[in-house]
């Protein structure tokens, strides 16, 4: 994929953040590695939407660089003078052994018919598909800190996700709404990114079938990213973030709104769908046999209503009392050219947030 604009020069980028402060050690140059091509691909992606965003939402100068770590991080905000989103080369790694080399052939009998579709947009399988839409999320997730502190740069220096988070952390109302804020700009970039891959296919080839794929997976690759972090059992308010269960509960609920309106969606089966959401995280979770697996379904099932009005009457009631957060600036969530699409999102911001709000 080429690179045309010198800032998408992941060196020249990355030499930026050293001018800034950063030290060289922390940053990790992938050109020696066995997956450079997605290195560079991921990183060409996702600065050139940066680059879209960066004067709307007054976040400039924005970049983006790989932790030199092993464990699954990322950092996202506003230090040293820059705008910030960091992805551990160890988030990449880690997500390309779980969808791919681990799962190889999980999904052969789910979607055969899909795979002719997939290769002719550049996806050589599902599980490739989503490793591409996990990191899209985590990205976009960090990406929503960055925005949140678009206005007020000294307010909190860096957001930081690591794998070891929860045990130290301390609860507050606004943490739980501040990460439910990044983790709705995170499925926005998941959404996009499903849209995007539907655009470039063929109008003949655009089937009902092949856009549930698609949505399926998407949705089920955030579930299997929260399920790959350690956590506690089923709290409302407790840690900083709220409990993933809680957190693809209203993903889901998000991603439905958004696509709800492209034309073959209309008449969707959206039960079967997210039946199907946690099956096949289930399906992916339940192969790691050097894992402790919590059945995510039996937890949402048995927490439902305590799901529910936590979403309804913390998270959603009081977003708009936090005017930093992506949610509040409608630009945050528009979509951007590189997508292929308008920027109609931005006036479908007002209702598609309301029937957020009923859907629960």
């Amino acid at each position: 994929m080429s690179q045309p604009i010198l800032y998408l020069d992941y060196t020249k980028t990355t030499a930026d953040l050293i001018n800034a402060g950063i030290k060289k050690s922390d940053i990790f140059y992938p050109f020696a590695s066995p997956d450079k091509k997605d290195y560079l691909n991921f990183f060409w992606t996702w600065q050139t939407s940066m680059s879209y965003y960066d004067r709307l939402l007054n976040v400039r100068p924005c970049r983006f660089y790989y932790i030199n770590k092993t464990s699954m991080e990322a950092i996202g905000g506003f230090d040293k003078g820059c705008f910030i989103v960091g992805i551990s080369a160890g988030m990449v790694y880690q997500l390309k052994k779980f969808f791919i080399e681990d799962n190889e052939d999980i999904f052969i009998r789910f979607a055969d018919d899909a795979f002719s579709n997939l290769n002719e947009i550049g996806i050589n399988s599902l599980q490739s598909l989503m490793r591409d839409f996990s990191l899209r999320f985590a990205m976009d997730h960090e990406f929503g800190h960055v925005i949140q502190q678009s206005d007020n740069r000294s307010s909190w220096s860096i957001e930081e996700f690591n794998e070891l988070t929860n045990c130290d952390e301390i609860y507050s109302e606004e943490s739980h709404i501040r990460e439910f804020d990044a983790d709705i700009r995170g499925a926005f970039g998941a959404t996009s990114a499903i849209l995007g891959y539907w655009d470039s296919t063929e109008e003949c080839k655009k089937t009902e079938e092949y856009l549930r794929i698609l949505i399926t997976s998407g949705i089920a690759s955030i579930a299997c990213f929260f399920s790959l972090l350690p956590t506690a059992d089923f709290y409302v308010e407790k840690f900083k973030h709220p409990h993933p269960v809680i957190r693809i509960q209203y993903i889901m609920t998000y991603l439905h709104n958004m696509l709800r309106d492209k034309g073959q969606l209309r008449s969707m089966n959206w039960d079967k769908l997210f039946d199907d959401v946690w099956k096949i995280s289930n399906l992916f979770l339940n192969r790691k046999a050097d894992m402790s697996v919590t059945n995510l379904y039996d937890v949402f099932i048995s927490n439902r209503q305590a799901i529910s009005n936590h979403i309804k009457t913390t998270l959603l009631a009081k977003y708009k009392n936090y005017p930093y957060l992506a949610l509040n600036k409608p630009a945050a969530l528009a979509l951007p050219k590189i997508d292929m699409l308008s920027l109609h999102q931005l006036e479908m911001q007002d209702y598609m947030l309301q029937d957020f709000r009923d859907g629960f």
